[in-house]
């Protein structure tokens, strides 16, 4: 049995290389991918639109979530 004084303190992780930067608020993502989606927060693009309403979106996965809405109703 440990006591605290004999658990050594965890080191820092280090930063996971992310080389792609948005140009619009400079934020940096680890793949191209992901800037790609983050930079629909920027131009409002929303191609992922509800065939039941018409709300757009900008990630398939966030229409994928508002499609159970028209689910249990």
């Amino acid at each position: 049995n440990r006591t605290p004084a004999q658990v050594r303190p965890q080191q820092p992780q280090p930063r996971q290389v992310r080389p792609h930067q948005c140009g619009h608020c400079h934020k940096f993502f680890k793949d191209l991918a992901y800037l790609a989606v983050h930079e629909k927060v920027h131009t409002g693009e929303t191609p992922y639109k509800c065939g039941v309403c018409a709300k757009g979106f900008a990630h398939p996965s966030n229409l994928l979530q508002h499609q159970r809405v028209h689910r249990h109703t």
